[in-house]
């Protein structure tokens, strides 16, 4: 999916079958989580999904204990939702643990999920209380990254529990 005023993904957009393409990460900083972390809320908005996926992965693979973690997908339509069945599969291989909760801006008229763009009450219900041991992290557009933080501050979660992808 491809943003026009994205930093990246125009670039690759414009790429063509047999073009070269040099990768390198992650950057922007890795989110580490000590062992005394027992929940982690991750909110993405549209492609944000992207780093929270590998947080959630190197978590499941890496702890016996799996922290609880709860997962906001924030979308324009359905359709926008990406890698909506590996969510699934991972949420049902960890329901104890994994609960994904997905938001639309334009939900159609069955949608059963959440509605709208982040908001304080939402973020308040779907994540972990703001505690010592309590870390969340975010991505997505400018715009989006802005509203979380500002939001997370109101809640009354502390620098130190919080990561931003940019």
């Amino acid at each position: 999916k491809a943003y026009p005023q994205g930093a990246l993904s125009p670039r690759i957009a414009a790429l063509h079958p047999g073009d070269s393409l040099l990768v390198r990460g992650p950057v922007g900083g890795a989110a580490r989580l000590a062992p005394a972390v027992h929940a982690v809320g991750f909110v993405a908005g549209g492609t944000g999904i992207t780093p929270m996926l590998q947080v959630i992965y190197s978590l499941v693979r890496s702890r016996s204990a799996l922290p609880r973690l709860r997962l906001l997908c924030f979308n324009r339509r359905a359709e926008d939702i990406l890698v909506a069945d590996e969510l699934a599969e991972l949420s049902a291989a960890h329901p104890e643990q994994l609960r994904v909760f997905h938001s639309l801006r334009d939900p159609p008229a069955a949608w059963s999920g959440g509605r709208g763009r982040p908001s304080e009450e939402m973020l308040q219900a779907q994540l972990p209380p703001p505690a010592p041991h309590v870390r969340v992290l975010w991505c997505g557009p400018p715009a989006f990254n802005s509203t979380v933080r500002e939001l997370l501050g109101e809640l009354g979660y502390a620098d130190g529990m919080l990561h931003e992808f940019s």
